[in-house]
């Protein structure tokens, strides 16, 4: 039988397809076998995972932790007592989550899929618990150790601090030579804090190790004041302050040079203090204690300038001396003259002139002046004995200046109101005199012209003015002299005189320049016809007292006899008016 055959009679058997289909059947269910496994082995390996997850978390390192702490800190020990109950069950479950996966394990093995897949959800859930568990006694232990946590994230903060510390001291360690051995000393005392701290830590004493750690912040702190302001201390300690001290020196040795006095300032024991507080201060920097030593330099160098500014002004006002008090006992003399010339002029003019008044204010300014000499004959003793400050001497000098300027204003137009009445009837004499003068002289020379006619009011006039001066007269030999009176007086009298005498100057000078016309036209005369009607004209008029009419007419006699000179010729011979 050929294979083909063969073929037909398999293919139009029914059986032949049913042993097709149970192979099918085998087949199928090995792979369903197969993957059933491979999704039971996957889903343990998922939840090893996750129980390998749960295990890597250090409860024991922290529950072993906490109960320490909690045997140091009793706030802590209800949190750690109701976490153990817990933590126990966590261990349980462990314990049995470990049995139940070997246990899987074994029934995939034993091709007991069914059993392992049910394993594997117990393994899920029992391992979902205690994920639960684990999260909430961690969340619980990690309040407890906390504080451990913010101790040492604060701890290293200050281990980086006190490094990069170290680092800055080793830079610069010439600056910090004179205090080597204190500044070693608080270096070994940081360092032996922070052991401190770690003994503390590690016997979990947390209140402890935050005292030491409270400690070493104080420490850093000091340590870097130090190193902040020790090499500006000692900057100001070793060469400001020895500055300022020889300046003060060497102003002192200039005062005593010039014979300044300088005792009140107590200079030894001012400066004995000074170097006494500096000692102190540079014990202080030796130790790198700096605490209100900087306040000590900064007084120390105030008092020294101080001290200094002192004696320069005692050697300043050394030199002002001779100056000032011969500005101001000039003063001193100067206001004594001017009392004693005014108690001249008070004594003789007191009564003349009605002062009987000033008899009180005299003797204050007597005393003043008295007060001044005083004050004078004090400072003199103090230069001569030279044992009082030269700035005292200097103040006395212009207490004194002040005082003789409070009260010179009032001496001045005390005198000058004494002066005045002297000069006003001085004045008023000379005045008189000169309107007598002037009254003869103008008399005189009315005489010397005879002049047939002056003015209707010359004679009037003259008695008036003799009236007038006559009255002035009769004011000054009154005693007390009127001044008011006098001056209304005199004022009237010169204001009348003066008048008078420059109308009749005017008039005598009209009359001479008429007269020396006529003169030089009279050349004219005999040869002119018309000049010698003119000139008779013109002499008519000056015989009744029309001198500028009888000038018109000499003028035009003149330039008639001399054309374009009349002008210049009665000029040149004309008299100037008389201006008193």
């Amino acid at each position: 039988m050929s294979v083909e055959e063969l073929a037909k009679i398999l293919i139009s058997s029914p059986w032949f397809y049913a042993g097709i289909g149970v192979i099918l059947l085998v087949i199928i269910y090995a792979a369903v076998r197969k993957n059933s496994k491979k999704n039971i082995l996957n889903r343990l390996s998922d939840l090893q995972v996750r129980y390998a997850a749960v295990k890597t978390v250090p409860l024991a390192f922290k529950m072993n932790k906490a109960n320490a702490l909690a045997k140091m800190n009793p706030e802590m020990e209800a949190i750690v007592t109701a976490a153990k109950p817990d933590y126990e069950q966590i261990q349980e479950h462990l314990k049995s989550l470990s049995e139940l996966m070997n246990v899987t394990d074994d029934l995939v093995m034993a091709k007991q899929y069914g059993d392992a897949k049910k394993n594997n959800n117990d393994i899920e859930e029992l391992l979902g618990k205690v994920e639960g568990l684990v999260k909430k006694t961690n969340g619980s232990l990690d309040e407890v150790l906390k504080q451990e946590t913010e101790q040492r994230e604060k701890i290293n903060v200050l281990k980086e601090e006190f490094r990069q510390m170290r680092i800055r001291y080793n830079e610069n360690a010439n600056a910090y030579v004179y205090s080597y051995e204190a500044i070693e000393q608080k270096i070994l005392e940081v360092e032996k804090q922070f052991s401190e701290f770690e003994e503390y830590m590690y016997a979990s004493d947390f209140r402890r190790a935050e005292e030491t750690k409270n400690v070493i912040e104080g420490q850093l702190n000091e340590l870097n004041k130090i190193y902040e302001k020790l090499p500006g201390l000692l900057q100001t300690a070793k060469t400001l302050v020895p500055n300022a001290a020889k300046e003060l020196e060497n102003s002192t040795v200039r005062a005593k040079t010039l014979g300044v006095y300088l005792r009140h300032l107590e200079l030894s024991k001012n400066v004995q203090l000074i170097n006494d507080a500096m000692r102190s201060d540079m014990n202080s920097l030796k130790n790198a204690e700096i605490e209100g030593v900087e306040e000590h330099l900064a007084d120390c160098l105030t008092r020294l300038a101080q001290l200094k500014g002192q004696v320069d002004k005692e050697i300043e006002a050394f030199n002002r001396i001779e100056p000032v008090t011969d500005v101001v006992f000039s003063e001193v003399k100067n206001q004594r003259e001017t009392l004693e010339e005014m108690e001249k002029t008070y004594k003789e003019a007191s009564t003349r002139y009605g002062f009987d008044n000033l008899d009180e204010k005299m003797k204050t300014y007597r005393e003043i002046i008295r007060g001044y000499e005083e004050k004078e004959a004090a400072l003199e003793a103090k230069i001569a004995k030279k044992d009082s400050p030269a700035t005292g001497i200097i103040i006395g000098c212009t207490e004194l200046g002040q005082d003789i300027d409070l009260h010179s204003v009032e001496f001045l137009e005390t005198k000058s109101k004494l002066d005045r009445a002297t000069e006003d009837e001085n004045n008023a004499k000379l005045d008189l005199l000169k309107m007598h003068l002037i009254m003869n002289e103008m008399r005189s020379r009315v005489r010397k012209q005879r002049l047939t006619s002056i003015s209707d009011s010359y004679e009037s006039d003259l008695k008036a003015a003799d009236a007038k001066i006559k009255e002035l007269e009769d004011i000054l030999k009154v005693t007390p002299l009127n001044i008011t009176s006098m001056t209304e007086k005199l004022e009237e009298s010169k204001d009348f005189v003066f008048t008078l005498y420059n109308n009749v100057n005017k008039i005598l000078g009209s009359a001479s320049t008429v007269e020396n016309a006529i003169v030089i036209a009279n050349r004219m005369r005999s040869v002119n016809s018309e000049v010698d009607m003119e000139l008779n004209r013109s002499e008519m008029c000056y015989r009744n007292g029309e001198y500028t009419q009888a000038l018109q007419l000499a003028y035009n006699a003149i330039e008639t006899a001399f054309p374009g000179q009349a002008k210049k010729l009665i000029t040149e011979n004309s008299q100037k008016e008389f201006h008193p």
